[in-house]
């Protein structure tokens, strides 16, 4: 786009100029921002004119630059492989602007505001609350005022009700406000002015009401009080009766909408907490049905597991009547959440409604686990059967121990004997005495003189020609020395030791201490026992 300056026809300009104020901009749509924002009070029909002009042109430039745009993002494609033709555009490139050469972003500071708004919430609440007790003690008060007024004899004017208004708070000065300040119209002639009877501040006639005798009354009435007319009424719809006395929706206080909020629900959080609504006592009582299916199943299911096992101890019946109570249980707990479902036409809240969901979905899903999940009680066939394979399986397992036990005792029995046979072995070699011939020639070097036998100059001990022979021990001199084998057997071996070293025989001296050696241990080990 081209203008050129009415003060200069040679000069000529280019750009996004306009066309009134002939401020140059970057792109189009700066243009069209700009013209609408500065220049929204000119005439409409120009304004038309020139959208439409400005459109036309918007429309010419995607068209040409839509073309290279394209093309450049698929050569940077294949070329770097990174970047995605839907990051470009036409527009970011006729803006000016393309977000895709911009560089990673990192995460930068981050701050928690949870602490804040915690403290800007409390300040509210506490201001809320400090307000509602002011509005309560004033609106005492007025009310206190009022009965008073009623009786005859204390009855009194507009004029002194309206001073005695005054000195509970005071009024605003109708000056002070010429809008009203929750709807923002201009007080006048068609819109008068009205005070609120417990802040004093003014409001217009749609934006302020009058507080119902009956409201102003149950404000002021304690949590028991208003339990009891709560159970007064209830005990009042069981028993059918019709009629009764309305609630007073009349009053002659007039508040405006801000401390009728606060009224209202302080009123509504006083009933929520001392009476308790449908939903909650539905809620309440499904969660002890609930606790209590858990508890019942957690003892039927251990139970009918022992009595698939064969178990005698149990009763079938007993347990029908406990399948019994569970399933009632679990059909309770349907109905309940039934009724909770069909609260949701009653409340319109859309919060309230999605919890009557979720409260329904919970108990679908809670039914299916614990219902699949219980144990399938047998028939009476299938309990006599299981027993009778309970019983043949116990008789089996102590035929089983019972065999393992004689077998344990006969091996038991074949280790005695042959424990006994090898000491009896043990005592008849000692009896017998040792005898060991080596399987190399002794005394090569000696001439036949010394290897002919010859008595031993040690009581009968005898060099052979094949070795040497110690003479043995006489059953008296054994039974003498001990009456225990070992020892017996060692006092031997002392004797064969004796005799082997009046004859020089290192070898047999040597072999026979260690035999010895080795007794003495066994015979400490077995004392040690």
């Amino acid at each position: 786009m081209s203008a050129t300056v009415s003060g200069d026809d040679s000069a000529v300009r280019e750009g996004f100029l306009c066309p009134i104020c002939m401020q140059d901009l970057n792109s189009v749509f700066q243009l069209q921002t700009h013209f609408e924002e500065n220049h929204t009070h000119e005439d409409k029909a120009v304004l038309h004119h020139l959208k439409g002009f400005l459109g036309k042109a918007k429309k010419f430039l995607g068209k040409t630059e839509e073309q290279p745009v394209e093309r450049e993002v698929a050569e940077a494609d294949e070329d770097e492989g990174e970047r995605s033709p839907g990051l470009t555009t036409p527009t970011s490139r006729v803006c000016g602007i393309d977000d895709t050469q911009w560089p990673p972003q990192e995460l930068g500071a981050t701050r928690g505001y949870y602490e804040y708004f915690r403290g800007q919430r409390s300040s509210h609440v506490d201001r809320n609350t400090v307000e509602t007790n002011k509005l309560l003690i004033r609106l005492e008060k007025l009310v206190k005022f009022n009965h008073e007024c009623a009786e005859p004899s204390k009855r009194k004017g507009k004029r002194a009700q309206r001073a005695f208004e005054k000195t509970v708070v005071p009024w605003k000065e109708d000056s002070s406000m010429k809008f009203c300040p929750y709807c923002m119209e201009r007080f006048g002639l068609s819109l008068r002015r009205h005070h609120c009877r417990l802040c004093g501040n003014i409001a217009c006639l749609k934006c302020s009401d009058f507080l119902p005798h009956a409201c102003s009354e149950n404000l002021l009435k304690s949590e028991e009080e208003l339990l009891r007319d709560h159970q007064r009424e209830q005990a009042r719809k069981d028993k059918g009766a019709e009629g009764g006395d309305d609630e007073d929706m009349s009053g002659t206080l007039r508040l405006c909408k801000n401390c009728d909020q606060l009224l209202v629900r302080r009123l509504q959080a006083v009933r929520e907490k001392v009476i308790k609504s449908n939903l909650v006592l539905l809620y309440q009582r499904l969660t002890e049905v609930k606790n209590h299916v858990i508890a019942q199943l957690s003892v039927y299911n251990p139970k009918v597991e022992s009595l698939l096992y064969g178990s005698s101890t149990i009763s079938r019946d007993v347990m029908e009547r406990e399948r019994t109570k569970i399933l009632k249980n679990f059909d309770l707990i349907d109905t309940i959440s039934k009724k909770i479902l069909g609260l949701s036409a009653t409340n319109s809240s859309r919060t309230h409604q999605r919890l009557i969901q979720k409260i329904r979905t919970h108990c679908t899903l809670f039914l299916q686990a614990n219902m699949h999940t219980m144990v399938t009680l047998p028939t009476k066939e299938e309990i006599e059967k299981l027993k009778a394979e309970r019983r043949a399986a116990i008789t089996r397992r102590i035929q089983e121990e019972k065999q393992a036990e004689l077998e344990a005792q006969r091996q038991e029995r074949l280790e005695r004997l042959e424990k006994e046979k090898r000491d009896l072995k043990t005592l008849e070699s000692a009896k017998k005495g040792h005898v060991r011939i080596p399987s190399w020639p002794l005394n090569l070097n000696k001439n036949k003189q010394d290897t002919s036998p010859t008595k031993s100059r040690t009581g009968g001990a005898k060099t052979l020609e094949g070795g040497w022979k110690p003479s043995a021990v006489s059953q008296a001199e054994l039974m003498a020395s001990s009456d225990n084998p070992m020892m017996q057997q060692m006092n031997i071996i002392r004797n064969y030791i004796r005799q082997a070293k009046e004859m020089q025989k290192t070898d047999e001296v040597k072999m026979l201490e260690e035999n010895l050696r080795e007794l003495e241990m066994e015979y400490g080990r077995q004392s040690r026992f």
